[in-house]
């Protein structure tokens, strides 16, 4: 199962890390540009309505 982190500078990126290292889970990160965040693009609500990052997506695209 392949988790894909989307993150912005100085946020919990190592944090979250550290957690899908320590279950021996695979992911790959994604840098989230942060004006358009703020200015909430069509995909960004879908994925993150509430506008918080670090935001984990799932295989079966459940976000957290």
């Amino acid at each position: 199962m392949n988790f894909t982190v989307h993150y912005a500078p100085d946020n919990t990126l190592m944090i979250v890390q550290l957690a899908l290292l320590e279950f021996e889970r695979l992911f790959s990160t994604k840098l989230v540009d942060q004006p358009n965040q703020r200015q909430g693009s069509d995909t960004d609500v879908i994925m993150n309505p509430n506008g918080l990052i670090t935001v984990i997506e799932t295989p079966d695209s459940n976000n957290y």
